[in-house]
């Protein structure tokens, strides 16, 4: 059931902005909703010089967050997309469970909108939790990247047809 929330809330989403995008407002500003992340994007701010200015970041998980990193996928009209990776986050003191913290500039180029990108996809990877007591090292929650693509194309592809 909250999948399905979820996913109707992004579609909904998406079609606003999309729309927006259709009127020539540019290009549309996502985040993916992650339902299997322990992390997850829960507010973006976007810039002229910095197309992600700063975000917020939601612990969901039932265990303290030591790191993370933030990705994009850039969807262009063709369907083609091009991933971009910020640099990865180290939470020395971490981020309890249910907690939300600030996620700092990315350095997203605006060269995706000057290429035509009719959105860029935000989204959390790398998301680390301690080492398990006995362990030496820490979990990470990390999906290949054409997870992250695919999600992206289908959720674009999909306020796409809500829009015509």
């Amino acid at each position: 059931m909250q999948r399905l929330m979820s996913a109707a809330l992004l579609v909904m989403f998406l079609a606003v902005l999309l729309r927006a995008f259709a009127q020539g407002q540019g290009t549309a500003m996502l985040f993916l909703p992650q339902p299997e992340s322990p992390a997850v994007l829960v507010e973006t701010v976007h810039g002229n010089k910095d197309l992600l200015k700063s975000a917020k970041l939601q612990n969901r998980s039932s265990e303290p967050i030591v790191g993370y990193r933030i990705g994009w996928v850039a969807v262009y009209p063709s369907g083609k997309e091009k991933v971009g990776l910020g640099l990865p986050v180290d939470l020395p003191l971490s981020v309890r469970p249910g907690t939300t913290i600030e996620v700092p500039a990315q350095g997203v180029s605006m060269d995706y909108a000057r290429e035509g990108a009719i959105a860029l996809v935000f989204f959390v990877t790398d998301v680390r939790a301690p080492a398990p007591n006995g362990a030496t090292a820490e979990s990470v929650w990390r999906p290949a990247l054409e997870k992250f693509e695919e999600q992206a194309l289908s959720a674009t592809k999909s306020a796409l047809r809500l829009t015509q």
